[in-house]
């Protein structure tokens, strides 16, 4: 069955707009969406969730500490450390939602979500295979900008090591 990836950062952007509105209760403004040539390294944290099956790849909520700390707040109710686990629980489960949420929107063949990692390095990348479709779906918020980094091609890709992460020496 043939897949239309471009449609998944759509699908992310709404599936974002969706987990926003419902559990962060932050206002969002309209995405921006752009193909990525190569990895960002904007961010402070990032959680990757790994997708298989159908299409393989990732989704990564992305954002600087500062935007981080107040969503997971707004959802968790109650402020946290970013060295806590409590922190980086929520950051992914805020991740896995809205991964959860785009997989149930894209809904073509068997595509699965694997389990959230949580990346805390100033200036970190995270590099897709090659060969793999990239775009950031971008938002700005009151309490600060984040992204979703979403890296997709149609089945598996050989050799594919999702968790490589880069930091970035001149942070």
């Amino acid at each position: 069955m043939a897949h239309d990836i471009t449609s998944m950062p759509g699908f992310v952007a709404s599936a974002v707009t969706e987990v926003f509105s419902m559990f962060v209760d932050i206002e969002l403004s309209d995405p921006t969406i752009e193909n990525l040539a190569g990895p960002t390294n904007e961010y402070d944290i990032s959680a990757v969730v790994p997708l298989s099956g159908s299409l393989s790849g990732a989704i990564a909520l992305r954002a600087p500490f500062a935007s981080a700390g107040a969503f997971v707040e707004a959802f968790a109710g109650e402020p946290a450390e970013p060295e806590s686990d409590a922190f980086s629980d929520a950051f992914g489960e805020l991740a896995n939602m809205i991964s959860g949420s785009s997989k149930a929107k894209y809904n073509s063949g068997s595509l699965a979500i694997g389990c959230p990692t949580v990346v805390m390095a100033p200036g970190h990348k995270i590099k897709m295979p090659s060969g793999t479709s990239c775009w950031a779906v971008r938002f700005e918020t009151h309490k600060g900008p984040f992204a979703i980094e979403v890296g997709v091609s149609v089945g598996a890709v050989e050799g594919t090591d999702w968790s490589m992460v880069e930091q970035n020496d001149a942070a």
